[in-house]
């Protein structure tokens, strides 16, 4: 009987600490679907003004992907607190080409920056969204990744957003196959 009493009071202290960690990770688990969603409505304000601006300029139209890569880049820079390149333009602080982008198969260009607004587009991105060409090759496809922030030097949070341009899928299947990428 004694071993039972323990057995029963251990079971009910388990449970009583176990609650307010579910509690916890509930509210946890709230606020990064909350953050999620408001990604994802940051992504699409971002495509829908792509794709605008494209069309304002008479570029014809992209194929949207899903790159996850694009999101875990700019979640990266967001903790880092600057973008994950190596080169940086002077007349900007919030305005990066990231490292490496070569190395992804089929990805011609990559734009990267910060916003506390995704419905406005800087002049920058302007330029880079609606260039004809990426190193002599034309984008088929686009992908975008947001990140929000909240850091020392944006306490009221940021997105952190990459854009990807890309070369056809057709393409970029034989460059994977062939190897001809690296």
């Amino acid at each position: 009987m004694r071993k039972v009493l323990e057995l029963c009071s251990t079971l009910v202290l388990a449970m009583m600490s176990a609650s307010p960690l579910a509690g916890q990770s509930k509210g946890r688990m709230e606020q990064d679907s909350i953050s999620t969603a408001n990604e994802t409505k940051a992504e699409e304000s971002i495509t829908k003004l792509l794709e605008a601006l494209r069309q304002q300029k008479g570029l014809p139209k992209l194929h949207r992907i899903h790159d996850p890569h694009l999101r875990e880049d700019a979640c990266e820079s967001a903790k880092r607190g600057k973008g994950t390149g190596s080169l940086y333009f002077p007349s900007t602080t919030n305005l990066m080409m990231p490292s490496g982008i070569l190395g992804d198969v089929g990805n011609l260009s990559t734009f990267s920056f910060t916003t506390a607004n995704p419905n406005q587009l800087s002049p920058e991105l302007q330029l880079w969204a609606t260039q004809q060409t990426y190193y002599s090759e034309a984008p088929h496809r686009f992908g975008v990744g947001a990140c929000f922030v909240s850091t020392p030097e944006h306490p009221e949070g940021a997105y952190w957003i990459d854009i990807g341009y890309y070369m056809s899928a057709i393409k970029t299947f034989f460059y994977r196959v062939t190897f001809m990428w690296d």
